[in-house]
């Protein structure tokens, strides 16, 4: 079989690898070149009365992991919704692409996109047309589209003084406007702003409540990380909280895969979400977690689907457009296409004290990096300088690997 031609990927008693749960493909180590193994078009199973068991059983080593074990997931036919938590991205285009090959309906489908600007028109750090592509791609697709987000954004979470700013989110059907219950604490922020007390008053009563104005950490531990948690992890907690209609039975459906990083390769592909109780089951899944990069492209190139313009423009991934954990390299890439953003940057190191990278400046850390090669997609580089994206652009006949593919892990966290 073709699979088993990569001999890299076979022991010394020819079996392959991948029949090992435990095997990782790490992304650094996958190429053009590596077998195709869980990629490969799968036989539908949606209405089949089939669960479906991890590939490797779930880990009960903390009262978490006891609290949130998931034997298995239910037939996906007795979901009543699926939500992709869709970031525009290659691999959680891939997880709706894959479950759509199980047979899993449009209509039992929502895209679940977190906008990390939250409307902020001022400063954004996503890439300017991720909202357009992940919309464009819904239409063209004839699916959902759900859209939440932190009120201020990234920035306003980065300039926090007093509590994070209240979640709101976009009804897929009516396309209201839906804010969240705002919280204690955002509540006693808002009277201190109004009371009548001394400017300096105001900020340590404030700064008791919350105080920000720095940059997420580069560190291996994730909670110093807090624009994953306040900006995506916790605000679609709050949605669901919120939806007095949310489905009794709904799987949250996410791209992470374990050959991203060492982080990623210890979670538990199922799990049952924090958000479950007595009224609701709500069931979390990885359902590309075992995929290879390989794997990850050869869905999306079979079903002729034009990657998000910052693939085309040589970045491996489709994370923040200024992420902390850029190289030299790629930040020099981000400043030849977003220059006054990159200034910006700057002074708001020179305003908090506080550098992105611990040990130096912005500019020091890029140094006399040369960017990339962001010219051999012309309409790419437009996407990302003007935010233009469109529906006819989705689905692409003569497909080929966009030119940040099999870059490893660059541009992501490296733990």
């Amino acid at each position: 079989m073709a699979m088993y031609e990569a001999l890299d990927l076979l022991d010394i008693a020819g079996i392959c690898k991948y029949d090992d749960p435990t095997y990782i493909l790490r992304d650094c180590d996958c190429c053009a070149d590596t077998p195709v193994w869980f990629g490969i078009k799968p036989e539908p199973i949606y209405g089949k009365s089939q669960p479906i068991y991890p590939r490797k059983p779930g880990r009960r080593d903390t009262p978490y992991q006891q609290e949130t074990y998931l034997e298995h997931l239910l037939p996906l036919e007795e979901y009543e919704c699926v939500r992709v938590l869709f970031s525009g991205g290659k691999d959680s285009l891939c997880a709706y692409l894959h479950l759509r090959e199980l047979g899993v309906p449009k209509e039992k489908i929502i895209l679940h996109h977190h906008d990390i600007d939250g409307g902020n028109t001022e400063r954004i750090m996503d890439w300017k047309c991720t909202r357009a592509y992940v919309e464009a791609f819904a239409k063209a697709e004839g699916v959902k589209l759900e859209v939440s987000w932190r009120e201020k954004g990234f920035f306003g979470e980065l300039y926090r003084l007093g509590a994070s700013e209240p979640v709101s989110w976009q009804d897929p059907d009516t396309g209201e406007v839906m804010r969240c219950k705002l919280t204690p604490n955002y509540i006693k922020s808002q009277q201190i702003r109004e009371s009548d007390m001394p400017e300096a008053e105001k900020i340590a009563a404030l700064k008791e409540l919350g105080y920000r104005f720095k940059w997420p950490a580069k560190g291996s531990i994730a909670s110093g990380r807090y624009c994953s948690a306040y900006l995506k992890s916790m605000v679609l907690s709050s949605v669901i909280s919120s939806m007095d209609s949310f489905p009794e039975k709904t799987l949250v459906v996410s791209g992470e895969r374990a050959g991203e990083s060492h982080m990623r390769s210890n979670l538990d592909e199922m799990q049952l979400h924090a958000r479950s109780n007595s009224r609701r089951t709500i069931h979390a899944w990885k359902c590309v977690f075992n995929f290879s990069e390989r794997d990850v492209w050869e869905v999306i190139k079979r079903n002729h689907i034009n990657p998000h313009p910052v693939y085309r423009a040589s970045f491996s991934r489709c994370s923040c457009s200024a992420c902390i954990f850029l190289s030299p390299e790629l930040w020099a890439t981000f400043r030849e296409i977003y220059p006054e953003e990159f200034e910006m940057l700057k002074e708001d190191e020179k305003r908090m004290n506080f550098t992105i990278d611990a040990r130096c400046d912005l500019e020091n850390f890029v140094g006399d990096a040369k960017p990339r090669n962001i010219h051999c997609d012309a309409r790419a580089l437009h996407s990302l300088r003007t935010g233009e994206f469109n529906v006819d652009e989705v689905y692409v006949k003569d497909w080929k690997y966009p030119a940040g593919a099999f870059r490893g892990s660059e541009g992501g966290s490296p733990c």
